[in-house]
């Protein structure tokens, strides 16, 4: 595994790649744009969208699954990427 490697990318260098990778899709598929969205939890980098209203945050979904270590999907799409 990916993350048990330590010559192979950082688990910061994967969340970056494939947050960054998913948020240009949602751009350029879904309308939406990067925000910066400051609330009681603190201050995070998001994808909004005014009609319908969306909101999603891709760099923190890429961490919290690389966290849980539920990777398969995480790493394919970095490898197709890279």
């Amino acid at each position: 595994l990916w993350l048990e490697d330590s010559s192979k990318e950082s688990a910061k260098e994967v969340e970056l790649v494939v947050g960054a990778a998913y948020g240009r899709y949602c751009i350029e598929r879904l309308g939406m744009r990067w925000a910066v969205i400051q609330d009681d939890l603190g201050v995070d980098t998001a994808l909004v969208r005014s009609d319908p209203e969306a909101r999603s945050y891709p760099f923190t979904s890429v961490r919290y699954r690389i966290e849980d270590r539920n990777v398969d999907f995480i790493y394919g799409l970095y490898a197709a990427l890279e």
